[in-house]
């Protein structure tokens, strides 16, 4: 058992708005992770040095601290478009722990050791449960070392074409790698990669490498074809992996086009209910005018009928005195009788007429103005 003083995954979650970073879990003390970082982007991550048949890992020796960096392990969750999701596990163990990272390191160069699942359960664990410190680690300590592997005469330093089947042979190695040194098992690197990680870490570097242009001490001219650069096999992989990653893209941005339209078919539907929405309400302010107008006008009419009724009553009345007094006048002609004029009275004979009051009267005067004109 080891226990590492820190750890940190470079994984995803599986929500579509969480990417692939480093952010998700970091633990305990970890002082060589910004050069793992680095080691990992420019000579582990798959976008680089491609898919390899064993796993890709790093081993950094720096001062009392000893980082181990294994790239690009297979968990068993899957990202929202059902893409297996990959997890990089940094541990970072102090220099007492020396030995037995350095064999569980050295145990991962043979292609056949399940030693990578390991490391796979644990990154898994600390991903789903939050550690303030990182937890103990069961390491192998059982390095078979093939006997006919003359250590002195391998490469000690320097970056190296090594076939996935022949990389064993450094196990011995790198069970005794010296401070202030990297070891790296990885993909398709050349020598620009190379020197751009040599600069960062200042340190010695041992890289192992599937790039076989690199046996010439020269790097790969831009002008060779890519078949001679990689194996047929990768290529085909890159290529597939090419054509599902345009699909997606081409079904993620149809899909996006029609988001936006949709969102713009809505935005006009929501502005024409708006414009509705406001006519209505000028219609109905023009009907609460039109109504206030009504009830004015219906005011107004109601007092002309009332003004028109009480006329109308006062023509009634008049109509039947002009009527009475044409009664009076008409049979006044017939006898042939006048009354002298009074004061307020006219006409002699037997009828005679008053024009104050429109009654007919017999003598002299009608009863209403006898005294006007007799006092007595």
């Amino acid at each position: 058992m080891a226990t590492p003083v820190g750890a940190s995954l470079f994984t995803r979650k599986t929500e579509q708005n969480y990417d692939y970073d480093w952010k998700y879990v970091q633990t305990g003390n970890v002082q060589l992770l910004e050069i793992a970082k680095k080691i990992h982007v420019t000579v582990l991550c798959r976008e680089y040095v491609g898919d390899t048949e064993t796993v890709k890992f790093a081993v950094i020796q720096k001062g009392q601290r000893i980082g181990f960096l294994i790239a690009d392990l297979s968990s068993s969750r899957c990202d929202f478009a059902n893409k297996t999701i990959l997890t990089t596990l940094y541990l970072e163990f102090t220099a007492s722990e020396k030995v037995a990272v350095l064999n569980a390191a050295a145990t991962l160069l043979d292609p056949s050791s399940q030693e990578w699942q390991v490391f796979l359960d644990y990154a898994e664990d600390l991903f789903k449960n939050s550690y303030s410190s990182p937890k103990p680690i069961q390491l192998s300590n059982v390095i078979p070392i093939p006997s006919s592997v003359t250590v002195t005469n391998l490469k000690k330093r320097g970056l190296v074409f090594s076939p996935i089947g022949n990389r064993y042979q450094y196990a011995t190695y790198v069970t005794h790698i010296p401070d202030n040194f990297c070891f790296v098992s990885t993909g398709y690197v050349g020598f620009e990669k190379y020197q751009e990680l040599s600069n960062v870490f200042g340190g010695t570097l041992l890289i192992l490498t599937l790039e076989e242009s690199v046996e010439n001490d020269k790097p790969l001219s831009s002008r060779q074809p890519l078949s001679k650069k990689l194996p047929a096999n990768w290529t085909t992989k890159k290529v597939v992996s090419g054509l599902v990653a345009m699909v997606l893209i081409l079904s993620v941005g149809y899909w996006v086009i029609q988001i936006q339209e949709l969102k713009e078919q809505l935005t006009k539907a929501e502005k024409k209910l708006s414009d509705s929405k406001k006519q209505i309400e000028d219609k109905d302010k023009e009907i609460s005018v039109k109504d206030k107008e009504m009830s004015v006008k219906d005011k107004k009419i109601s007092a002309l009928e009332k003004q028109l009724n009480e006329v109308n009553h006062e023509l009634s009345k008049l109509t039947a005195q002009v009527a009475t007094k044409q009664k009076s006048e008409k049979k006044s002609q017939e006898t042939g009788e006048v009354m002298p004029k009074t004061k307020n009275c006219e006409g002699t004979g037997k009828y005679s007429y008053c024009y104050c009051c429109f009654d007919n009267y017999n003598g002299w005067g009608c009863c209403r103005h006898q005294q006007d004109r007799y006092p007595w």
